[in-house]
């Protein structure tokens, strides 16, 4: 089975937003997945890129323009990493999904 196109896809082999993103049978609701190579591409952007925390922009920034996209969410892993910090660095807005203990929202 081929491996499907993805957020690895988009930021390591250079594909164009709309050959990544998945429809989700909603109405302007569009899907950017992830999977186990989007580790990988942590890695190589960290590598590749060291401190250039603008690689989601540019990777998706104009794209998202021309769509007229209100809201975009990207789904990262629960770490701290090149990929963490660009979401971080493209974003007006932040959610943090987290148990309501005390030790869950000292972590924050």
């Amino acid at each position: 089975m081929a491996q499907e196109s993805g957020l690895f896809s988009l930021l390591v082999s250079g594909y164009p937003l709309r050959d990544v993103i998945r429809t989700t049978g909603r109405e302007n609701l569009w899907l950017l997945p992830g999977d186990k190579r989007t580790s990988t591409a942590q890695v190589l952007l960290t590598l590749e890129r060291p401190g250039e925390l603008d690689v989601l922009q540019r990777a998706v920034g104009a794209e998202i323009n021309d769509h007229s996209l209100h809201y975009v969410v990207l789904d990262t892993a629960p770490s701290v990493g090149t990929l963490q910090e660009a979401a971080l660095w493209m974003a007006d807005g932040v959610i943090i999904p987290c148990a309501t203990d005390g030790l869950a929202t000292d972590g924050l």
